[in-house]
Order: structure tokens, then C-alpha cells, then sequence
């Protein structure tokens, strides 16, 4: 099913990573375009006793942190098109691989990639 969504126009394929820096199970390694921490994450949860943060992990939080690096991409250049931020998403990532499409989304070289364009 993930192949065919991701092959859709318009439609990024993310994948989790572990810790360990390798895909994380249930993340195919095949039709990706990035790959994103899903493992060990602090994320802010709502508790009976009130607002807490805790550790988890999952496959469904690796496309929260790349739409995080794209937030940044849009709050720094408000202006620039939909498909210059996804450009920037994969011009800024690092290690390119079959398995891992254009690779981790990286923060700091996608903004700073936005600004040389």
C-alpha cells in the first residue's frame, strides 16, 4: 500500500529509523524518498495528573518530524512553493541510499539549503 501512496504526485514516502541508525521494522526500505528518527522521541502527552512528556517510539512519528523540518522551511521562507520545501527536504537531507531514498532529514541543511536558493 505504501508504494502506491508514495507514488502518488505531491506525496513523500518517509520511513522510521531505530536508534541504531537502520530502518525501523515495520518502515520498507523500497519507493522511499526520506527517512526520519522514529525511535525514542520525546513527545508531550495529556495525563489524568496533567501535562507530561514521554519517550516512545513508532513508525507514524518519523512523517511528524519531517513535516517539523518542513514547518521550519515555511516559517523562514513563507513564500516559497510546496515543491521548492519538498525539493529542500531532500537537497538538505544526508545519506542517500536505495534503501533509504534521499536519505535523514536534516534540520539545520534544509533551512540552510532554502537560503541558497
Amino acid at each position: 500500500m505504501l508504494s502506491t501512496l508514495g507514488s502518488l504526485p505531491g506525496v513523500l514516502s518517509i520511513a522510521a529509523t531505530a536508534r541504531s541508525d537502520k530502518l525501523a521494522g515495520g518502515s520498507p526500505g523500497l519507493s522511499l524518498d526520506l527517512v526520519a528518527p522514529g525511535d525514542k522521541l520525546v513527545v508531550p502527552t495529556k495525563l489524568s495528573l496533567g501535562d507530561e512528556y514521554v519517550e516512545t517510539g513508532g513508525t507514524d512519528l518519523a512523517p511528524a518530524v519531517v513535516g517539523g523540518v518542513a514547518a521550519l522551511v515555511r516559517a523562514r521562507y513563507p513564500a516559497l512553493p510546496a515543491q521548492d520545501v519538498v525539493r529542500r527536504l531532500t537537497a538538505g537531507s544526508r545519506t542517500h541510499s536505495l534503501d533509504r531514498g534521499w536519505g535523514a532529514a536534516d534540520s539545520v541543511a534544509v533551512v540552510l539549503a532554502a537560503r541558497r536558493r
